[in-house]
């Protein structure tokens, strides 16, 4: 099993509140600077590298932000996994955004 939450590639700022008390500062990498064929790019060294170490039929749970939920879906379906759900977590904690997509994937059939 393997459960990431890879960079979501978005800038802290306008993004993340702390609701006036926090200000959050932006990440060293992964906030906004690649454009999307770079993320896109990015995303799939990300998935070559866990599904070689995803057994045959295991499975594989990504979070992502709602923003990018697209790109990280056709990624994995190019990578030769099966999107078996996708939920919202809800995280109610302060300073977060309230969702976040987690789909649930299968490698290759055993």
């Amino acid at each position: 099993m393997v459960f990431s939450d890879p960079p979501y590639n978005g800038p802290v700022t306008g993004h993340v509140c702390g609701s006036g008390k926090v200000q959050h500062r932006e990440f060293a990498m992964d906030s906004g600077e690649m454009s999307e064929a770079e993320f896109v790019a990015f995303l799939d060294r990300a998935m070559t590298h866990l599904g070689d170490k995803l057994m045959r039929g295991g499975l594989m749970y990504l979070a992502m932000d709602h923003r990018h939920v697209f790109e990280l879906s056709t990624v994995a379906r190019q990578a030769g996994l099966e999107q078996l759900n996708i939920c919202v977590w809800n995280k109610t904690n302060d300073g977060h955004e309230p969702q976040r997509a987690v789909m649930r994937w299968r490698g290759r059939p055993p």
